[in-house]
């Protein structure tokens, strides 16, 4: 198997996982993003996702999942809305 490092890709492996046949436990909106994936998705930079979070100052809701930080999809597009 090989790594993939592109968060795009990483995105769109992990979008194709949550909508196989397979996959029924866990719903798109549920599905949690990287900071990487969601800096690819709408053209923020990680550091400035990073601000937005340590100053909580605009940015995207996230949560901490042991020393990991994730956004929920559903989350970042209903940001996304919001800015337009």
């Amino acid at each position: 198997m090989t790594s993939v490092t592109d968060p795009v890709q990483m995105t769109q492996n992990a979008l194709n996982e949550a909508t196989s046949p397979r996959s029924s436990i866990m719903s798109l909106g549920d599905l949690l993003l990287t900071t990487e994936q969601v800096a690819a998705m709408t053209g923020f930079s990680i550091k400035s996702l990073e601000m937005r979070r340590y100053r909580d100052k605009g940015g995207p809701p996230s949560r901490r999942i042991g020393r990991s930080v994730r956004y929920r999809l559903s989350d970042v597009s209903a940001w996304l809305r919001g800015l337009s």
